[in-house]
């Protein structure tokens, strides 16, 4: 349980996310939240911990306008996130053209914030799947695991935001968050791209039918358009939109 099986387990862990094997993601997770666990009882002398009860992260939660309950995927080499590590992850590009934040420097941001870190990803995957009570478990359990300081750090307040937005069906907020999305969040953030999409279209084409612009509307919705835009070979104006298909 030393530094470097953390720093292990944490590169691994990133090096999933990069080619998108989430069962190893997982599998690394779920030793680091006992890794990072124990490192933030060490930090706060066991006491914060302790004493946040499921009745103060409900508090905190609601103070962020936020329901557990309501419904809710750096660099582009290995080496390269290696040696990225240390300032939490280099920029890169997504596979839908989306370029990625380094999240070095944000506001705020302790020196150990790899542990926030990892927290704000495992919400973001909780977010992203088919029911609620993963969220709902990963709520409860921050707090009490580290701290509730750590529901102001801005890498998890990224994460709450996300969470939020995707709930509410705010597809405008999520795509801002997507684009500043700090070290490899987006990467899970991906995971959600389909549904919100799906939920966004639906709601653009309510409100502007029968005629709306196919690329205003590939812009909205997060996609990268080129300069080309609709006469670019293959484009095919809402077509172009389902490109992403979701299991649900």
């Amino acid at each position: 349980g030393g530094a470097l099986a953390v720093a292990v387990y944490e590169t691994h862990a990133r090096i999933a996310l990069e080619v998108s094997d989430f069962a190893e993601y997982n599998q690394c997770q779920t030793v680091l939240r006992e890794l990072h666990g124990k490192m933030a009882r060490k930090t706060t002398g066991g006491k914060e911990g302790s004493e946040a009860t499921p009745g103060k992260a409900a508090a905190a939660g609601r103070g962020r306008g936020f329901n557990a309950a309501s419904p809710g995927p750096a660099p582009t080499s290995h080496s390269g996130r290696s040696e990225a590590e240390g300032d939490g992850g280099g920029g890169g590009e997504g596979s839908d053209g989306h370029e990625r934040d380094a999240g070095e420097g944000a506001e705020g941001e302790s020196p150990g914030g790899v542990i926030e870190e990892f927290a704000a990803y495992r919400l973001l995957y909780a977010a992203a799947q088919d029911t609620t009570e993963p969220l709902s478990q990963e709520l409860r359990r921050l707090p009490t695991e580290l701290g509730l300081a750590a529901l102001t750090h801005p890498l998890v307040t990224h994460a709450m935001d996300v969470v939020e937005a995707k709930a509410a069906g705010n597809f405008h907020k999520f795509f801002k968050l997507y684009a500043v999305a700090p070290r490899m969040a987006s990467y899970l953030m991906e995971l959600m791209l389909p549904g919100v999409r799906r939920v966004g279209l639906r709601a653009v084409l309510r409100a502007h039918s029968p005629t709306v612009d196919a690329e205003w509307v590939a812009d909205v919705l997060g996609f990268a358009v080129d300069a080309a835009g609709a006469d670019s070979p293959g484009y095919k104006g809402a077509g172009k939109l389902s490109d992403r298909k979701s299991d649900g």
